[in-house]
């Protein structure tokens, strides 16, 4: 997948997110830490992978060199992430 959005987590914010990006066409991927929640999502959503979105293994499994951006409102990713 090349010019995506990264959704860190499918919380209440991150599921507006993803609402909003498919009302708009425009693809993406989540990372979520909850297997649970991506077990629950997987068929509906499709990209959403399990995942700790402070780690470079993560953030690279859900397309991190070729996205157009990332969306994450936990403040402790934002020293994490350098595009």
């Amino acid at each position: 997948m090349r010019n995506h959005i990264i959704i860190c987590g499918y919380g209440r914010n991150g599921q507006q997110t993803a609402n909003e990006l498919l009302a708009y066409r425009q693809d993406f991927v989540i990372i979520e830490q909850n297997k649970i929640i991506v077990d629950e999502n997987k068929e509906k959503i499709g990209n959403i992978i399990q995942g700790d979105a402070t780690t470079d293994e993560t953030l690279i499994e859900a397309g991190v060199q070729t996205c157009k951006g990332v969306d994450s409102l936990h403040c402790q990713l934002m020293p994490t992430i350098c595009l």
